[in-house]
């Protein structure tokens, strides 16, 4: 009997292991399961999550940046680069003890790290490539990690193909997450933060037209949406339950 796998690691998540192991330095040993596995971004692969044994849970990066710019990748309107500029909570480094880590180092200072060389740039990549092929000129990214428990505010600057209001921009939002139970698109002038999402299995954006420019903030628990309450997520479709059973 078939059993179903919703797995947290980055052992699923890419469309081939050559670029696994590119990213990740070690040799990828399960290559049927890895060809098998759905990546499981409920608000984009909810009809090929449906029935599967193997869920890929994404990245907490990931996670808030792909849901950020993912509507205007499908309305072809990206032109060139994306650039992801991100700020997780100290919790998105685990439970490793490091003096990097310490109360004394991280209160009242905010740090860049592994500049636009982070694991989750490579598995964003190649989600956008192998979904829009050569519609995805690339990405730019650069996170930070803030002196708070938890959340990550994601901000993403793109160059469109025609010039777009803000009014127009989240239309386009909405008509894509118009039926998302944990997306929220904020009203126009309103972006999110933090407290709006904590402790919850929400994605909220913020939208802001720059003429032929768009500035996009998405905010998600790292926690919960970014790992363990997307995994509750997925297993509910996969296995039929109510989307939203025991999330908040």
């Amino acid at each position: 009997k078939n059993r179903l796998v919703v797995d947290l690691s980055a052992d699923y998540r890419f469309s081939s292991p050559k670029v696994y192991e590119e990213w990740y330095g070690v040799k990828h040993t399960d290559h049927e399961r890895l060809y098998k596995a759905v990546y499981g971004l409920p608000e984009i692969n909810r009809e090929e999550i449906k029935g599967v044994d193997i869920i890929a849970n994404p990245g907490c990066y990931a996670t808030a940046a792909i849901l950020s710019v993912y509507p205007l990748h499908k309305e072809e309107l990206l032109d060139g680069l994306v650039y992801v500029d991100a700020k997780s909570g100290i919790s998105g480094a685990g439970k490793k003890l490091s003096a990097e880590y310490l109360f004394m180092n991280r209160n009242e200072n905010l740090t860049p790290y592994s500049v636009n060389a982070h694991r989750h740039m490579g598995e964003i990549t190649d989600f956008l490539s192998s979904e829009l092929g050569d519609r995805f000129a690339g990405l730019m990214f650069c996170p930070h990690l803030l002196p708070v428990e938890r959340g990550i505010l994601s901000s993403t600057y793109a160059r469109l193909k025609r010039s777009l209001t803000d009014e127009e921009l989240r239309e386009i939002y909405f008509d894509y997450y118009e039926n998302e139970g944990f997306v929220n698109i904020c009203p126009e002038g309103v972006f999110p933060q933090l407290s709006d999402v904590n402790h919850t299995n929400m994605c909220s954006i913020g939208l802001k037209s720059a003429g032929d420019s768009v500035i996009a903030i998405s905010a998600i628990d790292n926690l919960i949406k970014g790992a363990s309450g997307q995994a509750v997520q997925n297993m509910n479709i996969a296995l039929k339950f109510k989307e939203n059973e025991g999330l908040v």
